[in-house]
């Protein structure tokens, strides 16, 4: 390949996964970044959050790739579909992404209740979601709006998170099935391990870790709290073990998962390892493993 093919194959690649972004929360029907309007593919979903008409609510979008920059816009179908007529007003800080991370917007609801509406939410670099919600006239308690279902499922028929078929877990609110949670994950690691500008893999293991944190973030033992889900060390491990790019360090705030000495649904967390170094010396070895290649030539 001579330099101008080059060239061209890195901008068309930086291009395809600039400004990736999703709505975490409400959770949305597919948890995965979309461009397919006007939800972002997934499913419809049971409702997954309650709010007062006519009040302002936050909302949660992530940026996960790329540079993100993009105005969000959102709208409601009252009747639960996609026929997105009522326009919403968005406001906040995190309004208009600019780069990598999380950002929270507020979204002025409609003053009509609704038993179950859909919620579009879209930024305009053209990625879209969308999420099953209920707006009625009543103050709202944050049992309306859980983290999780009450209700506890074994699992079964996961591929990729085969290993915990057979654990009784947390459900998912709005009855999301386990299965299409399992394949979304297996999406978003195939997605962020094959693309370079997110990871560049410099151990064997990454795959590995990389998956059972994915498995152990969403998947929350039915006994334990909603916070419980995977190790800080194990976010640590994956930031160093599949060599995270500078521009996406704050992919995964490990700071935010749990500390040593707690569980998560595999075993009893511990910084031991690799995952001991933070995020930060990953990138000081990558730049220094660069370095060396750029002296060797």
């Amino acid at each position: 390949m001579n330099a101008l093919a080059t060239l061209l194959a890195i901008t068309l690649l930086a291009s395809s996964v600039a400004g990736h972004a999703v709505l975490r929360q409400p959770p949305a029907w597919n948890s995965n970044p979309s461009k397919t309007s006007p939800c972002g593919g997934g499913t419809a979903t049971d409702v997954v959050a309650t709010y007062q008409v006519g009040s302002t609510v936050t909302i949660t979008w992530q940026v996960v790739a790329g540079d993100g920059a993009g105005q969000l816009s959102a709208a409601v179908d009252l009747n639960g579909g996609t026929n997105f007529a009522t326009t919403l007003t968005v406001g906040g800080s995190g309004a208009a992404p600019t780069s990598v991370g999380t950002y929270q917007a507020t979204i002025t609801m409609p003053g009509t209740t609704s038993a179950k509406a859909t919620l579009q939410v879209k930024s305009s670099s053209g990625w879209y979601s969308c999420a099953t919600i209920k707006l009625q006239t009543g103050a709202v308690s944050a049992q309306d709006s859980p983290a999780h279902s009450t209700t506890c499922v074994t699992l079964s028929g996961l591929t990729f998170c085969s290993d915990l078929n057979g654990k009784s877990v947390k459900g998912f609110i709005g009855n999301k099935d386990p299965k299409e949670v399992d394949t979304e994950l297996k999406s978003t690691h195939d997605s962020y391990l094959g693309n370079p500008l997110v990871y560049k893999p410099l151990m064997d293991t990454c795959s590995e870790t990389y998956r059972k944190f994915l498995c152990a973030q969403t998947f929350v033992p039915c006994t334990a709290s909603d916070s419980a889900t995977a190790c800080a060390g194990t976010c640590d491990d994956v930031g160093f073990q599949c060599g995270v790019q500078p521009e996406h360090t704050t992919l995964y705030n490990c700071d935010l998962f749990q500390a040593d000495g707690t569980s998560d649904i595999y075993a009893v967390c511990s910084g031991n390892g690799a995952g001991a170094l933070t995020v930060s010396y990953a990138v000081l070895l990558l730049a220094l493993l660069a370095a060396i290649a750029h002296a060797a030539f």
